[in-house]
């Protein structure tokens, strides 16, 4: 499995347009390119998974469903964070799963100057940051 920014693996998010039996293969994309392909390549997954959002809202059953994707989803961040070696906790991982559900919104929605105003123009950097503000090293 591939590495990224202080050695989380990639992949694994199934809105980033990989799932689960992605983890097991070897090299993948840094994590940048996989919120831009998430944007792109993948985008009409990612925009559907903001309408089963939106329809979970009015219907119980799509919110029941949807919220055992995401405890399922949180639940392979957490472990994905873990076998990287950081100092991963169920808040840090959904923190981390929320920051970047919320950067996808942002990607496909705002206008440049606004993606800039988050430091979403600089994906490699955003993802950086989170992580080190999530899993400070310790001093």
């Amino acid at each position: 499995m591939r590495r990224g920014h202080r050695g989380v693996p990639v992949g694994g998010a199934g809105l980033l347009g990989r799932d689960a039996e992605d983890l097991a293969r070897p090299p993948g994309l840094p994590e940048a390119e996989l919120l831009d392909r998430a944007v792109t390549v993948n985008r009409s997954r990612v925009l559907a998974y903001l309408e089963l959002h939106a329809e979970a809202a009015r219907r119980p059953q799509v919110q029941a469903t949807l919220a055992e994707l995401n405890q399922a989803d949180l639940a392979l961040h957490l472990r994905v964070q873990q076998a990287a070696g950081l100092a991963a906790t169920p808040r840090g991982a959904a923190i981390v799963t929320m920051c970047v559900s919320t950067a996808l919104t942002y990607l496909l929605t705002q206008p440049p100057q606004v993606l800039k105003a988050y430091g979403l123009d600089d994906l490699d950097a955003f993802l950086r940051d989170l992580i080190d503000t999530t899993y400070p090293r310790p001093a």
